[in-house]
């Protein structure tokens, strides 16, 4: 027994160091790509319009990589041990009223179906992570209508997310949480949030799907292990 645990507590040691260099090294790039962003805006000031669209784009793809990095760096994974429980209804209704403030989300009817409170077994801020990159992704893609569920099934609390956009292609419905899959190439971004959504479940012995939504965008339910004995909170 001793052994076992003097062998996790050195995994845990390289799995800190780990985490530290890559959000060092991201950070490190912050400013060089910073940088590349300001020549960027002097080729555009003296007529190189297409070498600094080209140069632009490149340093908001890397920013993007580096940013999606960073948050992969703080990611906790659960442990038996974990003592982390969050409200799942909270992670909700915080990211509601920020999302209705915001230009594209105050135009969009929003429908919270939220049952009794679920405590989930998972850090509130990766909770927040998870719930505000879904419910984002669905004010950019509906057209008028965003539906937020909630269920018990099983021991997993579940969460629902439903947009009325375009929905996704058939084939793509077991893809769009792969790193830099994108759903439409015609938009901004590459696909880290998704892919950030993708791994968070994946890390608390949950998991995440995606389908067609019966209200014809996307429908994105994730599944979270549900807090049985319900103790406080972080939240």
């Amino acid at each position: 027994m001793d052994e076992l645990n003097s062998l996790l507590a050195v995994r845990a040691v390289m799995t800190d160091r780990a985490r530290a260099r890559a959000a060092d090294l991201a950070h490190g790039l912050k400013t060089p790509l910073a940088a590349l962003l300001g020549i960027a805006d002097r080729l555009r000031d003296n007529g190189n319009t297409h070498e600094a669209d080209l140069l632009q784009d490149l340093s908001f793809e890397m920013s993007e990589r580096v940013d999606y990095q960073l948050k992969l760096s703080v990611l906790r994974p659960r442990t038996g041990s974990d003592n982390a429980s969050s409200s799942l209804n909270t992670a909700v209704l915080r990211t509601l009223a920020v999302l209705k403030k915001t230009g594209r989300g105050e135009a969009l009817h929003w429908v919270a179906e939220l049952e009794t409170d679920y405590l989930v077994d998972i850090h509130r801020q990766d909770l927040m992570e998870l719930v505000g990159v879904l419910m984002e992704n669905a004010a950019k893609w509906a057209s008028s209508r965003v539906v937020v569920q909630s269920r018990l099934a099983d021991n997993y609390a579940v969460l629902e997310i439903r947009d009325d956009g375009p929905g996704i292609a058939d084939h793509h419905s077991s893809r769009p949480g792969e790193r830099g899959h994108r759903l439409d190439e015609s938009l901004p971004g590459t696909g880290s949030g998704l892919a950030i959504a993708w791994e968070i479940p994946a890390l608390n012995s949950g998991e995440i799907s995606f389908v067609r939504a019966d209200i014809g965008g996307l429908s994105v339910s994730f599944s979270l292990p549900w807090r049985v004995n319900q103790r406080q909170a972080h939240f």
